[in-house]
């Protein structure tokens, strides 16, 4: 499900990945988390222009969130414990 490429970085209330390998930007909602059953609410896109997000999807203060919505390819409910 997660590229093993994945570089991951804190969003503040969101865990920030992107895979450089298959151009793919993970957002994973920490601050939605359904706590009891360890389910988390992940987001995934594809960057329009894969060279400038690789250069700047973390621009060193908080990475870019969610992109716009027609680069988004998957938004599911995970369970992170099976």
């Amino acid at each position: 499900m997660l590229p093993k490429d994945t570089m991951w970085v804190d969003g503040c209330a969101e865990i920030i990945g992107y895979s450089p390998k298959e151009n793919l930007h993970i957002v994973i909602d920490d601050g939605q988390c359904r706590s009891d059953d360890g389910m988390y609410l992940v987001h995934k896109y594809v960057p329009k222009n894969a060279e400038e997000h690789r250069t700047n999807w973390n621009n060193g203060k908080y990475p870019y969130k969610h992109l716009s919505p027609e680069e988004k390819v998957y938004e599911e409910w995970v369970d992170f414990n099976d």
